[in-house]
């Protein structure tokens, strides 16, 4: 059996407030979720326990879920919200710090799930399985243009070539072969690369599980060392030797006493993996890796069933301090709207006929919940700071926040806050600039014939209308309320993460909607006929099952249409569906986890700042030990420390309430940019592609309306309401509902208005002039500026209602810490009591 071993820093040399300190942002207050309901840091024994003891606590205990701690389809399972420094003034005055940080702790877990469970699901998990690898091996993804030549150059140039044979090979049959060959090639390259990638997935997964297997080991023996050193202490002090209550002063951190770790992984020798039974020492067989990430499959469930034993013995079971899932497969009440929906289908299929001696199996697809899954562990395991790196590039926020929160200070200039990106926004805008100017080159050498200068123009007339509009919001009125770095990552994120994933949601409903109407036709022996030009329908040549002719809908090639058609409710139905459903609900949602998905340090709190600062060598050698060809150097804890980050102070991070509100709303609007910028895009290009004319009114319409950063805009007051003034009944349905009323009603009525339209003009097929559509563009226009006239008018008086209670917040929280801070000696002797009081159990 081949193994490769290295060494490398540890993650888990933290100290005793490691995760950090954010702010309770949830949508339930910690006494009442299930979060804590039976915690162990709530527990008689173990009341005030930090969030260090809270995670090795846990670490001590088995893993339930075949080697995990959170189930296999355990996705939005929690919710919360921003991590920041305020908290409630109310809620503080009868809490003692390690509650308050307990309950931090807990909402940043709940941050991180939800986020990490979303980027799972967005470009097939890509950017989570890179990130997830980075933080358990230390291994950089390969390089952005490595993967464009790997996945698009050659794949097109192969394609390129296969048309100019096409075109120049003479011989027929030798033309058929080479272009069959060439495409085949190109399927080929593309089934290669995806079981390459599924192998790396699933080495990462093991390794993942025997990475926990050995720090689950370490810790044990820690545990051990620790209450043998305490029996030695207290043996020493019975004797009366020494006597002051110092000598009970054992570090109750004892992961932070070794800087390093080896690690080990293993090959693919399955004779040596069955032999030496290592499917029992993870949790989970090889078998059951490779279902996990397979392109589609099943995974041997890792839930029990419900049975009345289950129910009954309900304390027996272990437990998670850390998700709303219990190891049971009984459905739970708990969790927002996005919880209800996945746990419908989060419970094991084929539960009658066990897989593999489990309790059945889940279907899964590309393996989107193992990533989810391997993601929420590096949660768990790693603090708060190891984990303040950017998707993609790994850089971490210190590398270029200081910069930025430098610049809010003082008036520079907008180069100057241009200067201050992080390589990811620096990657994100020349990819930008690169393939502008590729488009340019093909519009001027013609080598596409359906793409010219003109088009060229429009395209680059819809991205300046996005950033007119973006410079205006920020720069003109929100520039200290969040950086020009954030703003480019969230715009992207909702250019192209928000829109993959509305437009995969959306065709796949369009889709079902369809089978079902088409088989619900079908059974009621409704046949498609020809028109006869009149509006008239021809009786069908074909029979039901009665044996009578069946009814008959003509009009276009489609089935549904012709049925709409002669069912005017079923139109209005349909209509409501599209407008409310199909596309309100679900680019509402995309939109609102676009936001989710960008971690950025504008939202970290001073805590969490001052601990990456504190531990700022760890990650620098992290970064360099990656970097550096050799895979042995030794983790150094004294690495340079650049200037400007010397020189940070995190305290310049604390900023008012209004602040942050107008910061988050900027946020979601630079979401909502991205993704109306796409979307006007496809609808430009696409769907309105007949001329030039109707390219241009198209972008004009697009830009008078817009319908998604007001929405975005509503949606922000909500998600205020919850993280900065903690309204715990405020949910994600809640945050979605509003927007979607307003984006819902819009679409309704263009919808029904162009619908009606079509209809009267095709009843009225004698009559030829433009009078008619005219008209229709005038309504159109009237209801639409009524619509985001209300919408408009709706935001501007919550957010002034809002701002307003925002400042008192402000000013309870600064009476509220003034007097924290008198108490702040008294708590922390009871801290260091009950240090002593944990240490003289041995525990």
């Amino acid at each position: 059996m081949s193994m490769i071993s290295r060494k490398q820093p540890s993650a888990e040399c933290d100290n005793d407030d490691a995760a950090g300190s954010y702010g309770p942002l949830s949508t339930e207050q910690p006494t009442a979720s299930p979060l804590n309901a039976r915690s162990p840091s709530f527990s008689a024994d173990n009341q005030f326990a930090s969030p260090h003891q809270i995670r090795h606590s846990h670490d001590s205990q088995s893993r339930p879920y075949k080697g995990f701690s959170t189930p296999f389809c355990g996705l939005f399972q929690t919710s919360g919200g921003l991590p920041t420094a305020n908290i409630d003034a109310e809620a503080t005055r009868n809490k003692s710090s390690m509650q308050i940080e307990h309950e931090q702790y807990l909402h940043d877990l709940q941050m991180s799930h939800l986020r990490t469970d979303i980027c799972s699901l967005s470009c097939f998990g890509v950017c989570q399985s890179d990130q997830t690898r980075y933080l358990f091996t230390q291994t950089l993804p390969p390089s952005f243009l490595k993967r464009v030549t790997y996945h698009i150059i050659i794949p097109v140039s192969i394609f390129l070539l296969a048309g100019w044979c096409s075109g120049n090979i003479r011989n027929e049959y030798a033309n058929n072969v080479i272009c069959a060959l060439l495409i085949y090639i190109i399927f080929v390259w593309y089934v290669l690369a995806c079981f390459n990638g599924r192998r790396e997935r699933i080495m990462v997964r093991e390794e993942i599980l025997w990475k926990l297997k050995r720090r689950e080991e370490k810790i044990k023996r820690r545990q051990e060392e620790r209450r043998q050193s305490a029996h030695g202490v207290l043996a020493v002090s019975g004797n009366g030797s020494g006597g002051g209550g110092g000598q009970f002063d054992i570090p109750y951190n004892v992961a932070s006493i070794d800087t390093q770790t080896e690690y080990e992984y293993y090959s693919d020798d399955e004779e040596e993996y069955h032999r030496n039974n290592y499917d029992l020492t993870l949790g989970q067989t090889r078998f059951e890796m490779n279902c996990a990430h397979r392109m589609c499959g099943c995974y041997p469930s890792d839930i029990a069933p419900v049975t009345s034993t289950n129910m009954d013995d309900n304390d027996d079971n272990i437990e998670s301090d850390y998700m709303l899932h219990q190891p049971s497969a009984a459905p739970s009440s708990n969790g927002d709207l996005c919880t209800r929906i996945w746990n419908a289908f989060s419970n094991p299929c084929l539960t009658c006929v066990p897989c593999c001696g489990s309790y059945g199996c889940h279907l899964q697809l590309c393996g989107f919940c193992a990533l989810a899954q391997e993601a929420r562990e590096a949660n768990l395991i790693l603090p708060r700071y190891m984990r303040m790196v950017d998707y993609i590039t790994m850089e971490p926020f210190l590398m270029y926040y200081p910069r930025i929160l430098q610049l809010r200070r003082t008036t520079g200039s907008f180069w100057d806050h241009f200067n201050a990106l992080s390589h990811l926004s620096s990657m994100i805008l020349q990819t930008l600039a690169v393939i502008l100017v590729a488009m340019l080159g093909i519009s001027l050498i013609r080598a596409i014939g359906y793409w010219n200068l003109t088009d060229m123009g429009v395209l680059g007339a819809t991205f300046l209308q996005a950033f007119a509009v973006m410079y205006v919001v920020h720069w003109g009125w929100h520039r200290y309320d969040l950086s020009i770095d954030a703003v480019i990552k969230y715009f992207a994120a909702g250019f192209l993460l928000c829109t993959s994933m509305a437009f995969g949601v959306e065709l796949m409903e369009l889709f079902l909607f369809r089978l079902i109407v088409t088989g619900v036709v079908s059974v009621l022996g409704v046949e498609q006929v020809e028109d006869n030009g009149y509006s008239r329908y021809l009786q069908s040549t074909g029979l039901d099952r009665g044996g009578n002719h069946a009814r008959s809908l003509a009009e276009d090639a489609d089935i549904l249409q012709g049925f709409f058609d002669r069912q005017p409710v079923g139109r209005i139905i349909y209509i409501l569906l599209s407008s409310f459903i199909f596309a309100g609900l679900v680019e509402e949602l995309c939109k609102y986890f676009g936001f989710v998905m960008v971690d950025h340090p504008d939202f970290c709190s001073e805590h969490e700042l001052s601990k990456a600062k504190s531990t700022i060598s760890t990650q620098l050698s992290r970064c360099r030990s990656v970097q550096s060809d050799d895979v042995e150097s030794s983790y150094n804890s004294e690495q340079e420390v650049p200037d400007a980050i010397a020189s940070f102070e995190p305290s310049m991070q604390n900023r008012s309430l209004s602040s942050i509100r107008a910061g988050v709303t900027v946020a979601m609007v630079s979401v909502a940019l991205g993704f109306s910028c796409c979307e006007n895009i496809l609808h430009i290009f696409v769907y309105n592609r007949s001329s030039l004319q109707s390219q241009i009114t198209t972008l004009i319409a697009k830009s008078l309306f817009p319908v998604h950063p007001i929405s975005a805009a509503i949606q922000s007051i909500y998600v205020c309401r919850r993280d900065l003034e903690k309204d715990s009944s405020i949910g994600l349905g809640r945050i979605v509902l509003p927007s979607l009323l307003f984006h819902g009603t819009y679409d309704f009525a263009l919808l029904f208005i162009s619908d009606s339209w079509k209809r009267s003009q095709a009843s009225q097929y004698f009559y030829s002039g433009d009078n008619q559509q005219s008209l229709e563009t005038i309504m159109t226009v009237c209801i639409s500026f009524v619509i985001l006239l209300c919408g408009g008018l709706c935001y501007v008086v919550q957010s002034q209602r809002q701002y307003c209670r925002l400042d008192q917040l402000s000013r309870s929280s600064r009476v509220c810490e003034v007097e924290l801070s008198q108490h702040a000696p008294r708590q922390q002797s009871l801290l260091k009591r009950w240090k002593r009081r944990i240490m003289r159990r041995g525990d």
